[in-house]
């Protein structure tokens, strides 16, 4: 691919004298005015501007100087006759030529000034690209600390799209990532692959036991590149050599690769449009560090989740311990909740922390007296006012930790009605919590099907008809529009969970006859 150089000059004479001293295959010449400057220098990125002071003098030198600046280009001058003051201004920082010695100084002084520009490219480029994986990196780990879900999988691939296929600023992109974890004694080695500006992860990885997928330590340091020669049969048999049979059969050939390993993780860039450098190898580092980084935060994030976790369901196993009934309906409304979350098209973090939070819907009922919670006769109006205390009860046990938000609003607002006529705030619409709003009917629906001191359970039909239609005690406002609505189609779904539990619940039972 040739060189674009940029002539600044008026001179018929002087383009076709550099256009003869130059390797043609090597470089294309541009003749522009300076109204074009800005927009070739955007256009093509050139290796070279070359300016002829003859007809442009210090006007244009100021906007070269200010376009220089913003980046870097190299510029070399031309002149005819002398223009000592412009001249004395410019002779310290640039490359000035009489037009006499075009042919003789001109060919050398456009390679050089070429590869300079295209090694000072690569250094832009590299750390402009690392700047761009840590900005990533730090918007992701912000997430982390916000307590949002985030799949340590799915946040390998966003910044891999990031960085490669969406980056239009990476002249040299590899067309493979390997991505190995060291998890001893076995590898397991993820494949993803970039094309048209796209990144796609393969569906199975390769999984090695006792065995590593490329053999580095005795060959290559932590940070390694690597170009083969074509046609080179002893390159050939390098590269079959570096990478496990097991890798080569899921690749094509290998030109070249870059990449760098760490004690738990590598990475490794593989055929490469260009010819690899340490550049690029600087770019597969700083990845591979902001991975292991992820892996370990995610790691120590996930090791607080399910201590919260392990906390929700030992409160949960309290709230039970009265009554093995009320031990499955817990979990029965875990099931609903998840269900109507996902049918909702909510995220994946909310549905996976209301599948562990709705369990806690109950939770203050370990204040209640037992022998409330279990009477058989109709409760008094202190009884009832003190069964309604365990919603508070349980935002009271619960706290005010972020990890457990969803579950102190749970348990503070399932037995709030969209319409205002529940307890214990009398809140109404969408100031009730979604979660609670969810869980409200989850509860309602067990509740109904459920046996219970006070009343034999109801089957399917009948609850249908009750949440739909409305009895005088459960009423149809008292429910979140959309999620009424939804219930309507997956009732029988409900119904479904509904029966799987009870059938564990009777097999409990029959086993402690």
């Amino acid at each position: 691919m040739k060189s674009h150089l940029i002539l600044l000059s008026k001179g018929e004479e002087t383009f076709k004298l550099i256009q003869k001293s130059l390797y043609r295959d090597e470089y294309k010449l541009h003749q522009i005015s300076p109204d074009e400057l800005m927009l070739k220098i955007y256009q093509l990125n050139p290796k070279l501007l070359i300016a002829d002071i003859d007809y442009y003098q210090e006007s244009t030198i100021k906007v070269i100087k200010i376009l220089q600046s913003q980046d870097y280009l190299p510029v070399i001058y031309l002149y005819s006759k002398p223009y000592p003051e412009i001249i004395d201004k410019i002779k310290d920082s640039e490359v000035i030529i009489n037009k006499a010695n075009i042919e003789d100084k001109l060919p050398d002084l456009a390679k050089q000034a070429s590869n300079f520009k295209n090694n000072y490219n690569k250094v832009t480029e590299g750390y402009e690209t690392i700047d761009l994986i840590n900005s990533k990196v730090d918007e992701l780990l912000k997430k982390y600390i916000k307590n949002d879900f985030i799949d340590y999988g799915d946040s390998i691939k966003e910044i891999l799209n990031y960085v490669f296929a969406t980056n239009h600023f990476l002249s040299n992109k590899p067309e493979t990532i390997l991505i190995i974890f060291k998890e001893y004694p076995q590898t397991v080695t993820e494949i993803y692959k970039i094309a048209d500006n796209n990144i796609s992860k393969a569906p199975s990885p390769i999984t090695l036991k006792n065995k590593i997928p490329f053999k580095l330590s005795t060959q290559l340091e932590n940070e390694f590149f690597h170009n083969y020669t074509e046609g080179d049969l002893s390159d050939i048999d390098d590269y079959q050599n570096v990478f496990a049979d097991e890798v080569l059969d899921r690749l094509d050939v290998i030109n070249n690769f870059s990449g760098y390993q760490t004690t738990d993780i590598a990475l490794i860039g593989i055929n490469y449009n260009k010819t690899v450098t340490h550049f690029d190898a600087d770019i597969i580092k700083t990845l591979s560090i902001s991975f292991n980084l992820i892996k370990n935060i995610h790691r120590q994030l996930n090791e607080v989740k399910n201590a919260f976790i392990y906390t929700i369901n030992s409160l949960s196993r309290a709230a039970e311990a009265s009554d093995d009934d009320t031990g499955y309906h817990i979990k029965r409304v875990n099931e609903y909740s998840k269900l109507i979350a996902k049918r909702l098209g909510l995220g994946k973090n909310f549905i996976e922390e209301i599948y562990y939070c709705a369990q806690m819907h109950d939770v203050g009922k370990v204040y209640i007296p037992k022998n409330i919670l279990c009477k058989r006769g109709k409760l008094t109006d202190e009884e009832f006012k003190m069964i309604k205390r365990h919603t508070t009860y349980g935002a009271e046990i619960i706290g005010d930790s972020p990890h457990l938000k969803m579950a102190t609003d749970i348990a503070l607002n399932h037995h709030e009605r969209f319409d205002g006529s529940g307890y214990p705030n009398g809140k109404s619409g969408n100031k009730i919590p979604l979660s609670a709003r969810i869980v409200m009917l989850a509860d309602i629906y067990d509740a109904l099907r459920s046996p219970r001191p006070y009343k034999p359970p109801f089957s399917h039909e009948k609850t249908y008809d009750i949440i739909v239609n409305g009895d005088g005690r459960v009423e149809p406002s008292h429910f979140d529009p959309e999620i009424h609505k939804l219930f309507k189609k997956i009732h029988k779904e409900l119904d479904t969970i509904y029966n799987t539990w009870n059938e564990q619940t009777q097999l409990k039972k029959k086993a402690r006859a």
